[in-house]
């Protein structure tokens, strides 16, 4: 109940059509609460949408049935496999200018940081010019497999039937 609470009220602030939680244990894994919104009352049911969008549905489970981008929740994977692998250190000085090209991709900030931030800046600041170089540093390679050691790369099993 309290985790629907603070999602129905993130949902009103930011007039979200839904939203999502899940609290982990961190250290085995375990799931402590889960919850989507819109919720229905499982004694009156609805029905599964005809036509629309489906994940507009209440039996739409955003938590385990929703596809997301990750966005900068990722940085602190690709700065801890730097500071990991001692390419950085927190205070070693990453060129911020923007934009960056990568490919076909040009690479921005929202906010202008200058020339260069620290590491730790670099993530403080969530700057994406400043993740995306250390990510060139480390190679494609080098993060897919420290993602998959991670276990960033397989299904979750959950124990949730819509999963």
């Amino acid at each position: 109940a309290a985790m629907e609470k603070v999602l129905a009220g993130g949902m009103s602030i930011m007039n979200a059509k839904g939203a999502a939680g899940i609290l982990m244990e961190a250290d085995t894994g375990e799931i402590v609460a889960i919850a989507s919104l819109p919720d229905f009352d499982p004694n009156n049911r609805p029905a599964p949408p005809v036509q629309g969008n489906p994940d507009d549905s209440p039996l739409f489970n955003r938590a385990v049935q929703g596809v997301y981008e990750l966005g900068s929740t990722f940085k602190t994977f690709t700065i801890a496999q730097a500071l990991e692998r001692g390419q950085v250190k927190p205070d070693t000085m990453i060129n911020t200018q923007s934009p960056m090209t990568w490919g076909k991709y040009r690479i921005r900030d929202f906010h202008n940081y200058g020339r260069e931030l620290s590491v730790e800046k670099v993530l403080v600041k969530s700057s994406n010019v400043g993740t995306a170089r250390i990510a060139v540093e480390i190679g494609a390679e080098r993060q897919q497999a420290f993602l998959r050691t991670l276990g960033l790369l397989d299904p979750v099993p959950l124990e949730i039937t819509e999963a």
